[in-house]
C-alpha cells in the first residue's frame, strides 16, 4: 500500500448518491468526516497506535455503511496489515503512509 497509489484526485461519491432515502445521513457523514480525520491524525501525531486502529476500524464501518467502498476497503487493509504482524512489529511508523492515504482517500468523499 502506498499513499494515494493512483494520483486520483476526483471526487468520491457514495454508491447511495442517487438514493433520496440515504442523501441526508450520506451528507451528514461526509460532513463529519474532517473531526474524524483530524482526530485520526492527532492520535498518529501523538503515537497512540490503540486509538488510531479503533479509528480506522470506525471509518471502515461507517465508510461502508454508507457507500464509500473505497475507504472501507483501505480502512481494512490498514487493519489487515497490522494484524498480520507480529505484535512486536505493529508501529506506527510501519502504517503511516497507509494512514496518510486514507485520510486523503476520505477527503476526497463528496455528498
Amino acid at each position: 500500500m502506498s499513499r494515494n497509489p493512483d494520483g486520483n484526485c476526483s471526487p468520491l461519491y457514495s454508491t447511495f448518491k442517487d438514493d433520496p432515502d440515504m442523501t441526508e445521513l450520506v451528507s451528514t457523514f461526509v460532513r463529519e468526516l474532517p473531526e474524524r480525520l483530524a482526530t485520526l491524525q492527532g492520535s498518529l501525531d501523538s503515537g497512540d497506535l490503540g486509538s488510531v486502529m479503533r479509528q480506522i476500524h470506525q471509518i471502515r464501518g461507517a465508510g461502508g455503511g454508507y457507500g464509500f467502498d473505497p475507504i472501507s476497503e483501505a480502512a481494512g487493509k490498514i487493519e489487515d496489515f497490522v494484524r498480520s504482524r507480529p505484535e512486536a512489529d505493529r508501529s506506527l511508523a510501519s502504517i503511516r503512509a497507509e494512514v496518510d492515504g486514507l485520510i486523503d482517500l476520505c477527503r476526497r468523499a463528496t455528498s
